[in-house]
């Protein structure tokens, strides 16, 4: 235990002694401890820390009565940067009060404009604690090494569905089909027909005007009772972005999601489409582990850009594109195509180089910075892992490609002590394997897609509506 935990458990165990007060209202040492964090240095020499006092942090406990959430919630919010968290022995956490504070005035704004909710939002989806990222309280790392990609979906939509009232460790028994309305092929057809033409377009360009191409009202997937079928719109959601990853003429036999053979896993079929027929086994397991990994991250741009198109009572399917859009930019979840060119073209020596702080859409900036991990991202830690044993088992890895990406591993965590995040990993899984340019960002896009419908699930169990509020900066009335 720390010293800063241990000075704060003994300061927690005075918590209900009082404290005495002389005539001038000072505290007489040794008379308890004070419940006014003011008031803490004062309460005898045993509780001062030097440089940091038991002021500068609070217990769990009380963390969450001051926010009024649930214990489980200060762990999401340690998850996106919102609280920070004092790393102790494990059995008591200790939590930033100036960050808890922070957090309970942005509350009482927040809660002056009435039928709004500011951007602390609580889920029962996904935490990150310690450098591990957990679905629903499963280390997302083990999922990924034993689960089928369906399992795992349906594990988050049943997570978000009962509100994380329950927890279990075994994959869902759900066996319905992942197919989309017949209706939907004829949309694809003319998305691979103006690929035959000759407009060939990297496969989330293809997904993304698939899916504008839909009618905005999913009516196949209504409810009598109003609402949409979530779950059932997210298996063909996901269904129809896998068959939007090959570039095929149309009714060419390249469309196996919905005239697949019975039994085949959505990683058969993610690598058929990209591969073609009798793609290895190591591929298929490799996109498993890489879709599972994508599946979600908390409150990250482009799924808060789902919540907040759903919160407006918007049809999933428009949702789900808010998502997709917000997948490429110049921020660590949004680089992968970037990256991909980047190890197509350069060289370790080159990326190394790169002025990551100076050039926000460096390759170098977008492949090894994250936000949340001080340590590294488990996500890629797992991928690139698998990729540097499998290569020495099995063909289907192109070694040379692999060693220089590995390369620049090294040489970049030699230049800066950065390491390489999911958009470098998948990026490199994509290259190492020759997946058509642009794979790491679709296979990224489906992964999430399963995580978007269940924020689109646990969205719809509550009526809130979000709204951000602005500081204004500009000139005053005139």
């Amino acid at each position: 235990m720390s010293a800063t935990a241990a000075v704060a458990e003994r300061y927690s165990s005075h918590r209900d002694g009082r404290v005495a007060k002389g005539p001038t209202g000072e505290i007489v040492p040794g008379s308890g401890c004070p419940d006014k964090p003011e008031d803490a240095q004062a309460c005898g020499g045993a509780i001062a820390l030097g440089a940091e006092d038991v002021r500068t942090w609070i217990g769990a406990e009380e963390a969450a009565n001051r926010l009024g959430v649930k214990r489980e919630t200060l762990y999401a919010y340690v998850s996106r940067g919102l609280l920070r968290k004092e790393p102790g022995d494990g059995r008591r956490s200790q939590f930033r009060r100036d960050d808890v504070e922070r957090l309970v005035a942005r509350g009482r704004k927040t809660q002056a404009r009435r039928g709004s909710k500011g951007v602390v939002i609580e889920s029962a989806i996904t935490f990150v604690d310690d450098g591990a990222l957990y679905y629903h309280g499963v280390d997302a790392v083990k999922l990924a090494r034993l689960w089928p990609i369906e399992a795992a979906g349906q594990f988050i939509w049943d997570s978000a569905a009962d509100g994380g009232s329950s927890a279990g460790v075994d994959p869902p028994g759900d066996h319905r089909a992942w197919e989309y309305p017949e209706a939907w092929a004829a949309h694809l057809d003319l998305v691979h027909a103006a690929d035959a033409a000759g407009r060939m377009t990297p496969p989330l360009d293809r997904i993304l005007r698939a899916f504008a191409l839909l009618p905005r009202e999913p009516a196949a997937f209504r409810m009598p009772s109003g609402g949409y079928d979530c779950q059932g719109f997210g298996r063909a959601a996901v269904a129809f972005e896998i068959d939007c990853l090959s570039s095929s003429k149309p009714g060419a036999p390249r469309s196996r999601s919905r005239e697949g053979r019975p039994g085949d896993s959505l990683a058969d079929r993610i690598a058929y489409q990209l591969l073609g027929p009798d793609p290895s086994a190591e591929i298929r397991s490799l996109l498993r582990t890489a879709v599972i990994l994508s599946a979600d991250h908390g409150l990250a741009v482009p799924t808060m850009c789902v919540r907040l198109v759903a919160s407006v009572g918007a049809d999933p399917l428009s949702s789900l594109m808010a998502g997709m859009c917000a997948i490429r930019g110049s921020e660590p979840g949004t680089g992968f195509l970037a990256i991909e060119r980047f190890l197509a073209a350069g060289s370790p020596m080159t990326w190394s180089l790169q002025p990551d702080e100076d050039d926000p859409c460096s390759p170098g900036r977008l492949g090894f910075t994250h936000t949340v991990y001080d340590r590294a991202d488990p996500r890629a830690e797992e991928l690139l892992s698998q990729l540097r044993v499998i290569s020495t088992e099995s063909d289907a890895i192109d070694r040379k490609r692999l060693q220089r990406a590995l390369a620049t591993v090294e040489q970049v965590q030699t230049r800066t002590g950065r390491q390489p995040n999911i958009d470098f990993a998948l990026a490199t899984f994509a290259y190492a394997t020759h997946l058509p340019e642009g794979s790491s960002e679709a296979v990224f896009c489906i992964g999430r897609s399963l995580g978007w419908i269940g924020h689109l699930i646990e969205a719809g169990r509550t009526s809130d509506r979000y709204r951000l509020h602005e500081i204004y900066t500009g000139p005053g009335p005139s």
